[in-house]
């Protein structure tokens, strides 16, 4: 049980679209620019056109840092491995041998979990980035994880060749 067991399967997803993160990131940049300009050109004084290119690019540096969260789903030979960036630096293992019951199925990420990314309800821990598939994780506590796909086949797939369906 160590995170050096070999890999099986690897899915990375994501809400936000990489040309929509480098949108924020251009935009940030020129913003970044006219409020330098506009500093040179004031020779160092602040004005109020100042202040709000400063609270413009304070949101775009935000943005920059929210917008990029992804999922990072593995399924290894010791178990799965679940890995929720910057929010999480490490993975998450949740251990074969805690698990009683692994399969995929349809879920409705409003109604069940709330909305998106990580979420605890009623129905147990969600990883929740985008669609209505996901692999169903319920251990022999009891406890229930959702972590959402976007390979639902490809996880039937190695489920089937580990002997967990």
């Amino acid at each position: 049980m160590d995170e050096n067991s070999a890999i099986l399967f690897e899915e990375t997803q994501s809400r936000t679209s990489k040309a929509t993160i480098q949108f924020f990131r251009t935009v940030a940049v020129i913003v970044f620019a006219a409020l330098a300009l506009n500093l040179f050109l004031q020779k160092g004084k602040t004005t109020e056109f100042s202040y709000l290119l400063i609270t413009v690019l304070t949101i775009l540096i935000v943005l920059n840092f929210l917008l990029p969260f992804n999922l990072i789903t593995q399924i290894r030979t010791d178990g799965i491995y679940v890995r929720f960036p910057p929010l999480q630096p490490s993975f998450v293992k949740f251990y074969w041998a805690d698990v009683s019951e692994v399969y995929v199925r349809n879920y409705d990420a409003l109604s069940e979990y709330f909305g998106y990314g990580i979420r605890i309800s009623p129905q147990g821990t969600g990883y929740i980035v985008a669609g209505d598939t996901g692999m169903q994780i319920i251990f022999k506590n009891g406890n229930k994880v959702l972590v959402t796909t976007q390979k639902p086949a490809e996880i039937i797939e190695i489920l089937k060749k580990i002997g967990m369906v």
